[in-house]
Formats: structure tokens, sequence, C-alpha cells
């Protein structure tokens, strides 16, 4: 199964492209977790991440007094 990361963040922040397997789509939500988190965004997570069903995740991103989110999910 092929997963993929969208988002509606204003450009310049991330830039998640492509399709992922889903051991790569795991370790690049959680990077963006925490390049999020130390460059000083407030973030509230969520990842579902159990064998024996399709990974689903989502950030919700504070910027500008406005929330923003990336999401993944399996295609």
């Amino acid at each position: 199964m092929k997963y993929v990361i969208k988002d509606n963040l204003p450009k310049g922040i991330i830039k998640p492209t492509g399709e992922f397997t889903r051991k790569n789509a795991v370790e690049y939500f959680i990077n963006l977790i925490n390049y999020l988190n130390t460059n000083g965004y407030e973030i509230k997570t969520y990842l579902r991440n159990e064998a024996k069903n399709p990974l689903r995740g989502t950030i919700k991103v504070l910027v500008d007094g406005f929330y923003y989110y990336v999401e993944l999910f399996a295609l």
C-alpha cells in the first residue's frame, strides 16, 4: 500500500512530495513533527500505526493565529 502526505501550510515551511512506503511514511511524518517542534511551531499530533490498519496521521499547526494541517493517509 502506498501513502501520501498532504498539507495546506503556507509555502516554504515544508515540502512533502511523492508517494511513500509504510516505513518511509512513518519516518518522514515523525521527522516533520520534530522539525515543526524544534522550529517553534505550536502543534498537536495524531498517528495511528497499527499493523492491521492503514496508517493515518494528522499534525495541526498554529501559524500566525491560524490552524493548518498536515495529513498522512493511504492512497
